[in-house]
């Protein structure tokens, strides 16, 4: 303890942040002062991040931006997503092809820090894959979103997705999700770029539908007659396989309100 020693308020920082200190410092011979125990925290993490950047800025700004979604909106990523994060702020370059989490050089050393792979496989089985979580919520909340390596805007939020979404090695979940998070931040530019959106996703099929909840703000009949075919074929799907969760199952029994094919399903 005696290397932080010059830092105060202790029994008010988390336990997590006390201990991820005392192993960084245990680590380092080099004090780091700051005023209280959140600074050091990301004082730490930001040297580290920096090493990371020497070496790959796109995957130092993917660690920033993910963490910032992840903290607003509890966001996961697959291996393979967050490597085209990577990719997407080192200007399509595809330098990640050459990666593999299992790597044993400096950068993913730094990386398995702060994350880690996990094997997801819920009853939905719309998240069967391999993702990556931080280790900690706080080393991304209180730490890697604080990051200033990059600008994180509207205009970065637009880019990002209109990327991601279009991308067909890009998980159905994800891909709702990020809608999801465009709509409720009111990111998109209008309501013609939150349809033509949801065309897309409808286009690709993307299998986890979590879009079909915002039905009620569009007008357009074409795109509520879309809806209706989506909403009865994940219905019927439901019925044999099981594997929707209710919140999701009310809204497409609402968007087929009054419609002779609920009486068939149901």
């Amino acid at each position: 303890m005696k290397k932080i020693s010059k830092v105060d308020n202790y029994s008010s920082s988390p336990l997590f942040i006390i201990l991820f200190l005392l192993v960084k410092v245990s680590e380092d011979e080099k004090i780091i002062d700051s005023k209280d125990l959140t600074s050091t925290f990301r004082n730490i993490i930001k040297n580290d991040i920096k090493k990371i950047a020497e070496i790959d800025k796109g995957m130092a700004y993917a660690l920033q931006y993910w963490a910032y979604l992840y903290r607003e909106n509890k966001l996961f990523l697959s291996i393979r997503e967050f490597f085209h994060l990577i990719d997407l702020f080192n200007e399509n370059t595809n330098a990640s092809s050459f990666y593999s989490f299992n790597d044993d050089d400096s950068i993913f050393i730094i990386l398995k820090s702060y994350l880690y792979v996990e094997y997801t496989d819920f009853k939905t089985k719309e998240l069967n894959f391999e993702r990556l979580s931080f280790n900690h919520d706080l080393l991304a909340e209180e730490g890697l979103a604080y990051l200033d390596l990059l600008e994180i805007n509207t205009s970065l939020h637009r880019k990002i997705y209109a990327s991601l979404s279009s991308m067909s090695t890009i998980e159905d979940y994800t891909k709702s999700k990020l809608f999801s998070i465009m709509l409720i931040r009111e990111y998109f530019k209008d309501t013609e770029a939150k349809i033509e959106a949801i065309e897309k996703l409808l286009e690709k099929n993307s299998g986890s539908k979590n879009y079909l909840y915002m039905i009620s703000v569009f007008k357009n009949k074409t795109l509520k007659a879309k809806y209706r075919v989506y909403a009865k074929e994940l219905l019927e799907r439901n019925k044999t396989e099981n594997i929707y969760y209710s919140g999701l199952i009310s809204i497409c029994l609402k968007i087929l309100k009054d419609s002779n094919d609920v009486k068939k399903i149901c």
